[in-house]
């Protein structure tokens, strides 16, 4: 998620519509994204019956919102605007919304049967 904005905001300085960029390049979603999606899932599953990794899981997560956060700011300054929500706020909604839409273009997951 992150290298996908940090190129989209560095996108900006050779497109005509910079909005228009980075929500393309943020609503693409590959066999890599539905791949990390499984695999949060799984360890958010494991951090709930650990409270050791759930520590280590909420770190993580603090330092993910930081540097998306900065690149959120990076975003607003190249598109000449000022954010009147806060933008940690903000990212947690917009990630919300992106595990959603995840969840429904990863569908259910079929089993196998032999």
């Amino acid at each position: 998620m992150i290298d996908q904005l940090t190129q989209a905001v560095d996108e900006l300085d050779t497109t005509d519509d910079p909005l228009r960029t980075v929500l393309r390049r943020m609503s693409t979603v590959d066999e890599t994204e539905r791949r990390w999606y499984l695999l949060s899932t799984e360890f958010t599953l494991h951090a709930i019956r650990h409270p050791a990794t759930a520590r280590t899981l909420a770190e993580h997560d603090r330092r993910l919102r930081e540097e998306i956060t900065h690149l959120l700011a990076r975003l607003f300054d190249r598109l000449g605007r000022r954010p009147t929500v806060d933008l940690d706020c903000r990212f947690k909604d917009r990630h919300a919304l992106h595990m959603v839409r995840l969840n429904h273009h990863i569908g259910p997951i079929r089993r196998r049967t032999r």
